[in-house]
């Protein structure tokens, strides 16, 4: 009697494991690597948006199914607003890193996975005309939201979209610091729009 009962709870508890490991259609504990492509807008003081596109990679790690860090690296061409070229160049060059947490919801049996992300950033803005480098760099933060969808626990379709607020603080002209005019340091507002793919090995 007592052996049956005993060999009755092991085939249930087997299969109540092998049920819950079936029902895992996503991942997000561990090791997080994304590549992505993004749209991105950027608009300093009172100018008008420009925009332009790019592509960045993120890496992080989840310290449970939630609550993740992550570190992004995102650079994207930019065309002049018309009539605001200075250079002549047309274009001019985008680069942002964020260092942020990120919080997803639901669980291991979900497939879509919406989390929210803060960051704080850096952001670089760099022109090239007549040999000389004009950059323009400083702190922002970021926020932002996004879905992810699994194809398989460990692959996902990632898609988001984040917004920074900051200003430019250090204005250099081939290395060497220039001060800013009267009007001071200039405030930014940047927008990305990101997609990709997310790989939890």
């Amino acid at each position: 009697m007592n052996k049956k009962l005993i060999f009755s709870v092991l085939v249930a508890g087997t299969a109540l494991t092998s049920t819950g490991l079936s029902a895992q259609v996503s991942k997000n504990a561990g090791l997080l690597l994304n590549a992505h492509v993004l749209g991105s807008g950027l608009t300093i003081e009172d100018e008008d948006a420009e925009g332009g596109v790019g592509a960045g990679i993120t890496a992080g790690y989840g310290f449970n199914e939630n609550l993740s860090i992550y570190l992004t690296v995102d650079g994207a061409k930019m065309k002049y607003d018309e009539g605001s070229d200075p250079t002549g160049e047309e274009t001019y060059t985008l680069a942002q890193a964020d260092l942020g947490l990120r919080y997803t919801f639901g669980s291991t049996a979900n497939s879509l996975r919406p989390y929210l992300n803060a960051a704080v950033s850096g952001v670089s803005r760099s022109d090239e005309f007549d040999d000389t480098d004009f950059t323009l760099t400083g702190p922002a933060g970021t926020f932002g939201a996004g879905l992810q969808y699994f194809f398989s626990p460990s692959l996902a379709l990632d898609t988001n979209l984040q917004v920074s607020l900051g200003k430019f603080n250090k204005y250099t002209v081939d290395g060497d610091d220039v001060d800013f005019d009267d009007d001071g340091e200039p405030s930014l507002t940047g927008s990305r729009l990101q997609v990709g793919l997310s790989w939890h090995p």
